[in-house]
């Protein structure tokens, strides 16, 4: 991204800026800060005249809140306050339930974020198949004392909008929970209809009974409550794809197990079936 700021109060204390002057943006970084700056033609400009052009701030003590008490605030509502106000960073504090202290409830919280911020890259393109293959690739090392196969059988002209680490959270965590259960095989397979593309996940572990299918993809509920696990990773599959205007559901595999069923907007030039 190339922006030329001109007339603004130039305020950097890091090296003793303050006062009228223009800032050039090139390829999303600041090139120069001075009086009078020339930009190449075509460069966006931006009259900051009686505003304050300053470095990102940071908040080192924010409430978010979620996950546990969305009704008092959310991380998407949060972290949109904090832009408006000129912060680029923060930092949020641990009370949530369940409490911010493992690995899992910060990944779920890393996760809502970047959904948070998704409109921000509306030309994000990610392919199924260069996601499913890394994951697969590592999967397959994890679970290799127990001869867990990952079958693909994706096209790779099969795109989706949205970025690519919102995709590998999705997939991965569907296919993390598959590999668990699974006996010995997984399957991921993807298709492309009315400009949607739909990703299967199917293991042939012992599945999931029908009164807790929906139930599972709540916050903090896990099928077998002796397994470990936090019960975050496919409510982080259903917030992901809710994002999107994309949507999640489980059903009996043809395999004998669990079938997750992820369905997100094709990108206009993977919108081919």
């Amino acid at each position: 991204m190339d922006l030329l700021i001109r007339n603004g109060r130039v305020i950097d204390p890091a090296n003793g800026l303050d006062g009228p002057a223009d800032v050039l943006i090139r390829d999303g970084a600041v090139s120069r800060v001075g009086p009078g700056l020339a930009a190449p033609p075509g460069t966006p400009a931006i009259d900051a005249a009686g505003r304050v052009v300053a470095p990102g701030f940071i908040d080192i003590h924010v409430h978010l809140r979620e996950p546990g008490y969305e009704y008092k605030e959310t991380i998407a509502t949060g972290t949109r306050a904090a832009a408006a106000g000129g912060f680029t960073a923060v930092a949020c504090m641990a009370n949530t339930s369940p409490v911010n202290d493992t690995r899992a409830v910060t990944d779920y919280i890393l996760a809502q974020a970047r959904a948070a911020a998704s409109g921000a890259a509306p030309g994000a393109r990610a392919t199924i198949l260069e996601s499913a293959n890394g994951l697969a690739r590592t999967l397959m090392r994890l679970h290799a004392d127990r001869g867990v196969t990952i079958q693909l059988d994706v096209a790779p002209d099969h795109i989706v909008r949205g970025q690519r680490e919102d995709l590998d959270e999705m997939l991965g965590n569907l296919l993390d929970n598959a590999c668990k259960w699974a006996r010995a095989r997984v399957v991921v397979s993807s298709t492309v209809q009315n400009g949607r593309v739909s990703v299967t996940v199917d293991d042939d572990g012992p599945g999931i009974e029908p009164s807790m299918r929906q139930i599972v993809l709540q916050r903090g509920v896990r099928a077998d409550q002796a397994a470990p696990g936090s019960g975050l990773g496919l409510a982080i599959v259903r917030d992901l794809a809710e994002v999107y205007g994309g949507s999640i559901a489980l059903d009996r595999s043809p395999l004998g197990g669990l079938r997750a069923a992820l369905q997100l907007p094709a990108s206009a030039n993977g919108d081919r079936s």
